[in-house]
C-alpha cells in the first residue's frame, strides 16, 4: 500500500464498511496545471469526510496553486485509489490503467472538444462533471459540482483601500472572452480605477483583490474562480452570461448573486455599485451565495454520491 493511504482512515479498503458507507479512496489527478486551484481545494473540501482525496498535479503554472502529492508518486496513488478525478484530460486514465473514473471539465478545451469528450465517457462507462452551469449545454449526462473554496482563509484576505476613486478588480486571463476593453472604457469613461490582476501567483492575486470595492469578472459565460473568492472576501461582483445560462442560474438559485451586465452595460453596472448601502447589499448576496454553493458541502455531497456509484 502506497505511504499516502496509510493511517487508520486512509488505510481503510475499499470493501470495508464505514459508519456513513462505503469508504472510497479518490485520486484527482491533473496532467496539465490545476485549473483554478480546483483539484487542491477538492483536497481541503473532503479533508473531514467519509472519502479519502489525494491531488496529483503534473505541471505548476504561474499561479502557483498548493499542491497535495508530488507528481512523482502518482503512479502508486493511482494502484491505490478505487476511484480517479480526471481533470480536463484521460491521459493518465489510458497511460496508468482502466479504473472507475470521473472527467471534470472546466471550460473552453471541453466546448471545442465536447464531442470526443462526451464519447470517451460514455464508452469507458464513466461520469462527467462540470464546474460551471454553462457546460450543461455541451452534452448529456452532466453533473455540475460547484467550484468549492476555503472561506475562512479568503477571508484573511480583505483588506480595503480608502481611495479617493472606486477601485474595480478583473483578471484579464482572455480579454476578448472577458470584454476586458469594454471593462477598461466603461472605467475611463465614470472616472474609476480598475486594478488588473495578472501574471502574479495565486496568494498575490488574492492580496490585490482583497483591497478592491467591486469585482468584475466576465459578461459572457457566467462567473468563475475570480467572482467566488471574491464573494467569499465580502466583494461584490459584476457579471453576465447567455439568455440560456442565465435561465439556468434562476432555476438553479434563489437569487443571482451578480449585477448582470453585458459588454455594452458594463458602465451601468459599476454606476450601480456606486452607492456604498447598494455594494453591502450585493456583498452580502454574494457572501450568501458562496457560503450556500462553493464553500464544499455541496460538492462533496454530490462527487460522494458518484464515487460511491463508481466503486
Amino acid at each position: 500500500m502506497s505511504p499516502g493511504w496509510a493511517g487508520s482512515k486512509r488505510g481503510t479498503g475499499a470493501g470495508r464498511l464505514t459508519a456513513k458507507g462505503v469508504h472510497v479512496r479518490v485520486l484527482s489527478i491533473t496532467t496539465g496545471a490545476d485549473p483554478a486551484g480546483i483539484s487542491g481545494s477538492l483536497v481541503q473540501a473532503f479533508r473531514d469526510t467519509d472519502i479519502t482525496l489525494r491531488s496529483a498535479v503534473r505541471l505548476t503554472s504561474w499561479l502557483d496553486y498548493p499542491h497535495d502529492l508530488p507528481w512523482s508518486a502518482v503512479e502508486k496513488h493511482y494502484r491505490n485509489a478505487d476511484v480517479v478525478h480526471l481533470h480536463q484530460s484521460m491521459r493518465a486514465w489510458r497511460k496508468f490503467g482502466s479504473k472507475p473514473f470521473v472527467l471534470h471539465h472546466h471550460g473552453t478545451k471541453y466546448r471545442n472538444h465536447h464531442e470526443a469528450f462526451n464519447a470517451a465517457v460514455a464508452e469507458n462507462g464513466g461520469v462527467a462533471v462540470v464546474s460551471t452551469l454553462d457546460l450543461l449545454d455541451y452534452g448529456d449526462n452532466l453533473t455540475w459540482c460547484p467550484t468549492p473554496v476555503n472561506i475562512p482563509h479568503l477571508e484573511t484576505y480583505r483588506a480595503p483601500v480608502n481611495a479617493d476613486r472606486l477601485r474595480i478588480g478583473h483578471a484579464p486571463t482572455n480579454r476578448s472572452i472577458k470584454d476586458t476593453d469594454a471593462f477598461l472604457a466603461a472605467c475611463a469613461r465614470l472616472n474609476v480605477e480598475p486594478v488588473l490582476i495578472e501574471r502574479k501567483k495565486w496568494r498575490d492575486c488574492l492580496a490585490i483583490k482583497g483591497t478592491v470595492d467591486i469585482y468584475y469578472d466576465q459578461v459572457q459565460l457566467g462567473y468563475g474562480s475570480n467572482a467566488i473568492e471574491a464573494w467569499a472576501m465580502g466583494i461584490p461582483v459584476i457579471a453576465g452570461a447567455s439568455g440560456a445560462t442565465m435561465r439556468t442560474y434562476r432555476d438553479t438559485f434563489a437569487r443571482i448573486p451578480f449585477v448582470q451586465a453585458s459588454a455594452g452595460t458594463i458602465a451601468d453596472a459599476i454606476r450601480t455599485l456606486m452607492d456604498p448601502d447598494t455594494r453591502e447589499e450585493w456583498a452580502v448576496r454574494g457572501k450568501n451565495h458562496a457560503h450556500r454553493w462553493h464553500s464544499g458541502a455541496e460538492t462533496v455531497t454530490r462527487l460522494t454520491a458518484i464515487y460511491r456509484g463508481l466503486v
